[in-house]
């Protein structure tokens, strides 16, 4: 929820910066630059929502959440991004997907701004006043899905309902 959260900000962020007007979006570059500097600043906002969640939930390790909270997602892009680069090499015998150096600024941006964002954001979090559940829980329990019909068990349900746009997306372009 929290690297959603901080993706949603990163990306308002982006398009605010643009309808400001503070460049020209079809200068790929500059809204480069931009994802990279506004990614790391939103971390406040992932760990704060992580942190709060996760003390909704009674959690106790707050500090290991933190730190997962602002490696996880960039070390699943960093690892994608070495993944084309490998298929690159063996394709072109070249590595041209990302430079030594603009990998080395993102993993220091990563480490020094990102993480400990996450952690403050975290502690703040997991620190300020639990989220209450509006409702109180029944004591009378709920009813058994298990004398349910065949069309109604939840793997069939679950196939068709994926089956279903992918077979109108086929009979589109037919």
């Amino acid at each position: 929820m929290g690297t959603g959260l901080q993706i949603l900000l990163m990306v308002y962020s982006v398009l605010m910066a643009t309808i400001v007007g503070t460049y020209s979006p079809l200068n790929k570059e500059v809204i480069t630059g931009l994802v990279v500097m506004f990614f790391p600043l939103c971390g406040f906002a992932n760990g704060y929502s992580a942190g709060r969640l996760y003390a909704f939930m009674h959690g106790t390790n707050w500090p290991l959440l933190g730190f997962t909270c602002g490696f996880a997602y960039p070390l699943i892009i960093a690892a994608g991004i070495v993944a084309i680069d490998i298929c690159e090499f063996i394709e072109t015998k070249k590595l041209i997907t990302i430079h030594m150096s603009d990998g080395l600024l993102l993993g220091i941006m990563c480490i020094a701004i990102n993480v400990p964002l996450n952690m403050f954001g975290c502690f703040f979090g997991y620190k300020t006043q639990p989220i209450s559940v509006p409702t109180k829980p029944s004591r009378i329990p709920k009813e058994s899905t298990k004398g349910l019909p065949w069309w109604l068990n939840f793997n069939l349900q679950a196939m068709l309902s994926g089956c279903i746009p992918v077979l109108l997306i086929a009979f589109e372009f037919q």
